[in-house]
């Protein structure tokens, strides 16, 4: 069950990106960036845990001002002794500040998820979570730090501090590197190492990465696979 519950908070965690500063998706920490006004983006992947539990996500948004973006997206999730079921997720980040110099960046994002499998309460919300995001600069933008600090929640379950720090640094025009530390449940905190692969630029990226808990030994691994679709300017 411990992987279960990784799976439902890491997902909350999901990072919208842009062109200049992606810290989306497989990173679990947030970047203060947002999309461009009247752009919009698709991403989708699948994430496999220690236990055979894996889970299945698809998560649109879209800059709906120049401070403002917002995401709705679903996911499928399955783990062998517990079955199937979905998940729901509202997303919202804005941008408070960002340097002249673009030096670095300060927003917040806000999310809440519903779980499928808590039949009892199936309409209410049964996660959420409010986050503070910097980003900094370095390199001619080729270095990108985030940091995050907040709290996470989870109905019946636990409330806690969350927090996370990440770094991005691009190998070549199309390769980047991708690391973090960061705490989302109770107990150990957990790493990610991943790349993220440009197909097409500022339209289409691939990305992997593996974790785990920290000094876990290996019993609280998790992998990821996913893709990126990013339109031109809609709206």
């Amino acid at each position: 069950m411990r992987s279960l519950r990784n799976v439902r908070v890491v997902a909350l965690l999901v990072a919208l990106g842009s062109a200049d500063a992606r810290a989306g998706e497989p990173l679990a920490t947030d970047d203060a960036t947002i999309l461009d006004k009247g752009v919009c983006q698709v991403e989708s992947w699948h994430r496999w845990s220690d236990s055979g539990g894996h889970v299945g996500w698809l998560l649109p948004a879209c800059s709906v001002t120049d401070h403002l973006e917002l995401a709705i997206g679903g996911a499928r999730y399955r783990e062998a002794d517990v079955g199937g079921h979905s998940l729901f997720l509202m997303q919202a980040k804005a941008i408070a500040y960002r340097d002249p110099s673009d030096r670095f960046s300060l927003g917040g994002v806000a999310a809440l998820q519903r779980d499928g499998g808590h039949e009892a309460r199936s309409s209410a919300f049964h996660d959420g979570l409010a986050l503070g995001l910097v980003t900094f600069n370095a390199l001619e933008q080729t270095l990108r730090v985030h940091v995050n600090a907040g709290v996470v929640y989870r109905r019946d379950a636990f409330t806690t501090a969350a927090w996370g720090i990440a770094t991005e640094f691009d190998l070549r025009d199309d390769w980047t590197l991708l690391g973090e530390v960061f705490r989302d449940e109770p107990g150990r905190p957990k790493f990610q190492l991943g790349v993220r692969y440009t197909l097409v630029t500022d339209r289409v990226e691939l990305f992997a990465s593996g974790g785990d808990a920290i000094d876990s030994r290996g019993d609280g691994w998790f992998a990821k696979f996913g893709v990126r679709f990013q339109t031109w300017k809609l709206f």
